[in-house]
């Protein structure tokens, strides 16, 4: 076992630069970790951001993360509902930063929404009647 080397939790999501990495350096950086509460449930890529998806305490919520000025900088998706499933992917991942949301609870229709990273709250395109 390597004791200079950190044990990091299974499910981790790490990031690194890729020639940097083949050039056998393993500087990376902790985009997501889990706890008791919390888990990665998947994520999406878009021109300039990552879309994480985690479960926190069975409580989805989405944050877009983007590398800028050295540094890795996460924000939570705007005018997310606080329950229910969410679920994100891109709408074209390498020209452009939109996305889809499609949103899933117990008391509202399955409802799909269109957003831009780093803009307003994701708009309401279509929903499924309610019964």
């Amino acid at each position: 076992m390597d004791r200079g080397r950190q044990d990091l939790a299974s499910g981790a999501l790490l990031a690194t630069n890729l020639n940097d990495f083949l050039a056998g350096k393993r500087d990376m950086q902790m985009l997501f970790e889990p706890s008791d509460r919390k888990s990665l449930a998947g994520y999406t890529t878009t021109k300039n951001a990552l879309l994480i998806n985690e479960l926190d305490n069975v409580k989805s919520r989405i944050y877009a993360v983007q590398y800028v000025d050295g540094k890795w900088n996460r924000t939570l998706l705007p005018g997310l509902p606080e329950f229910g499933s969410i679920d994100a992917s891109a709408v074209d991942d390498r020209d452009s930063d939109d996305y889809w949301l499609t949103l899933t609870d117990y008391l509202t229709p399955t409802t799909l929404r269109l957003g831009h990273v780093g803009g307003p709250a994701a708009e309401t395109l279509k929903q499924t009647p309610s019964f």
